[in-house]
């Protein structure tokens, strides 16, 4: 519709590792804006740190323990979040993510998922993104977003040296990265997570370190359900701990496995330790969650010897429960990647994925709403090693450019006491395919019509302004036939415009010039099909100017010949009249 126009008019609970607190209800927001990386002037962002979940302590000496970086960030009441809004914390460089990971921050209720937390590796950072504006719209009061991620030493870091480190959102600390040593009985257990599968733990247990005498020595092992074992026992006896010397092997016939849970060990085949220490290693594999709230996996050893008995409390800090099988049977192996759309809003089943096997069959699985792909269950049956190829299916749809990547998944599968334990790793942690959407431009050329009635037309006798925002975007002239043509209007993204179009007044005379301006509205979708569509609600204006002679004086003159006589002055009157028609 053409309209004239003369004058101008216009977020403390804790859900799984991440807690997500939002305070009172509030107005309901309605401003639609892009998303984009919050400047640090819309929020404040206060971080706590920890080792094994002690505060950390400005001057001290830490071990290879886990670091817990806790940021929180609070939004005034007037900042509205949209869906894609994003803040990215810088770790330290002293300090290292030790796993790729994307992990859905939920609402108190334990339910609502309301933004998510990826970690990057190789960008040392982690991101929280918001994924539920809606939720923030309701609650718009006391916003914040706590988000809670493990880092450990970087490979840079010296030991027995003090480095001074800026926690962003926290302090400045005086650290120094050492190997602790505290065991004043002699008896120990410990854990450290694996580097290259987090779900397993690898267990040391350190017996009779000052190497003294002890007779009757047991050894008895129970690893605590959510647990189960998933490797040989091995080990090695010692005379002084840490000195270079022939180390004779734990005999395999000296232990004795129970179950998945349970075994025992008689040092030297009867419980003799005279001026030796015994060093033993094994793994276990993680087949539950573990306790949230102090983010560690426990396993006690209970060492008993004609002398004394020692209870053994032992524990791993770990980086995350993310991807810990829940009721899967160990030899088991769910594969699962991520799907990453720019430019579009990600919908479910939108892309295809390939899982190809070694022997070349392939199955096949579709994305979710939240980029998760998921293939059915892979059983195995076999210990060995086992390589898997994941690809996506590029359909060719119009404005996708697709993400032609191979991802490598390696399963190892072990037999462990005649029970197999599958894992699988990825190649260089690599889990995620990215695809672009980018629709074409829209190109769009206004036209209008000139009409001059009281004349004929000529090319180039009147001129017209586009305008925008008040803005003369081009001025053009009519052609013979009074068509009125702008260059054309490009247009790249999903936009609606309003146009102004005018004619100059200007100074021919006798022409009464169109007074008029007509407002052009221009809403630029996308089809869907990779292309954008650029739609003005009018296409036929017209203008009309009207032609009017000036009136102007004229005088006509004759002449009286009188013949036979000579003419006198006022002897004749005569008369002017119009012609009729």
């Amino acid at each position: 519709m053409v309209k004239k126009r003369t004058s101008k008019l216009f977020h403390g609970l804790m859900a799984l590792l991440l807690v997500v607190s939002v305070f009172l209800p509030a107005l309901k927001v309605s401003t639609v804006v892009q998303a984009e990386e919050l400047p640090a002037s819309s929020y404040t962002m206060k971080t706590v740190s920890t080792i094994n979940n002690n505060k950390l302590v400005d001057g001290a000496k830490y071990g290879e323990g886990k670091f817990y970086l806790q940021p929180t960030y609070s939004f005034p009441n007037d900042v509205t979040l949209k869906d894609g809004d994003y803040m990215v914390y810088h770790v330290p460089n002293e300090f290292k993510i030790e796993k790729d990971s994307v992990t859905e921050l939920k609402a108190p209720d334990g339910q609502t998922t309301i933004a998510e937390l990826t970690t990057s590796r190789a960008d040392n950072t982690a991101t929280v993104k918001v994924t539920n504006a809606a939720y923030f719209a309701n609650l718009s009061e006391n916003k914040a977003i706590t988000a809670l991620f493990t880092v450990v030493w970087a490979d840079s870091v010296k030991l027995n040296t003090p480095y001074q480190i800026d926690i962003p959102g926290d302090q400045v600390y005086t650290l120094t990265r050492i190997v602790p040593d505290d065991d004043p009985t002699g008896f120990t257990k410990w854990g450290v997570q694996d580097s290259d599968d987090p779900n397993y733990v690898n267990w040391r247990i350190r017996v009779n370190r000052y190497a003294k005498s002890y007779t009757g020595v047991k050894l008895e092992d129970t690893i605590p359900e959510g647990q189960v074992l998933a490797s040989e026992i091995t080990g090695y006896y010692f005379t002084e701990w840490n000195k270079a010397e022939a180390r004779p092997r734990l005999e395999a016939a000296h232990i004795n496995v129970v179950d998945g849970n349970h075994f025992t060990i008689t040092p030297n085949g009867d419980g003799t330790m005279d001026g030796q220490g015994l060093y033993i290693l094994y793994k276990t594999r993680l087949t539950a969650p573990v306790d949230n709230a102090t983010k560690k996996a426990f396993n006690d050893v209970k060492a008993t010897t004609d002398q004394e008995t020692f209870d053994v409390h032992g524990f791993a800090p770990l980086t995350t429960t993310e991807g810990i099988g829940s009721g899967a049977k160990s030899d088991e192996v769910e594969f699962q990647v991520k799907k990453k759309l720019e430019g579009k809003t990600l919908e479910a089943d939108a892309f295809t994925f390939q899982l190809i096997a070694p022997d070349g069959s392939v199955t096949e699985a579709k994305n979710d709403a939240e980029g998760n792909i998921k293939f059915p269950t892979v059983k195995f049956s076999n210990e060995g090693t086992f390589k898997y190829q994941i690809k996506e299916v590029n359909d060719n749809k119009k404005g996708y450019t697709y993400d032609d990547s191979v991802l490598e998944a390696e399963v190892t599968v072990a037999n462990v006491y005649g029970q197999k334990i599958a894992s699988v790793k990825y190649k260089d942690s690599k889990k995620e395919f990215t695809n672009s959407y980018a629709a074409k431009e829209a190109k769009l050329q206004l036209e209008a019509t000139k009409v001059l009635n009281g004349k004929a037309i000529e090319a180039g006798q009147f001129e017209f302004e586009l305008k925008e925002n008040g803005a003369v975007l081009h001025t053009v002239s009519n052609d013979a036939n009074g068509k009125i043509q702008f260059p054309e209007l490009k247009f790249t993204q999903e936009e609606t415009r309003t146009f102004t179009i005018a004619e100059k007044a200007g100074d021919v005379a006798g022409v009464e010039y169109d007074p008029n301006a007509y407002e052009v509205k221009v809403v630029v979708k996308d089809n869907g099909q990779g292309q954008l569509v650029a739609t003005p609600d009018t296409k036929n204006i017209t203008f009309t100017n009207v032609y009017k002679a000036a009136s102007t004086d004229a005088t006509i003159k004759a002449k009286k010949v009188l013949n036979g006589k000579e003419l006198v002055a006022d002897a004749y009157t005569f008369e002017l009249k119009e012609k009729d028609t």
